[in-house]
């Protein structure tokens, strides 16, 4: 079974837990959350990212990269969703 890695940016402990619950249960362990530069997959929380959201978005890939905020402002040519 192949296995997507996932690199979680500014989200919360208790966050990346139910992610990691998420990919396990739901998913079945086709996802997994990796804290290596082996990533397929950039998840980016820009409401709680402590750093400077822009310069770590220049260094990831906008096509394997998805930005979540509240606001639902996304930077340009990223994918985002808007969180509840």
């Amino acid at each position: 079974m192949s296995q997507y890695k996932v690199a979680l940016h500014g989200v919360e402990t208790r966050t990346a837990e139910r992610f990691r619950n998420l990919f396990l249960i739901n998913f079945r362990g086709k996802y997994s959350i990796t804290t290596n530069d082996d990533q397929d997959v950039d998840l980016v929380d820009m409401d709680l990212y402590s750093g400077d959201s822009r310069a770590l978005l220049s260094t990831l890939s906008p096509e394997r990269t998805m930005v979540l905020s509240e606001q639902g402002l996304f930077p340009a040519g990223f994918s985002g969703l808007t969180k509840p």
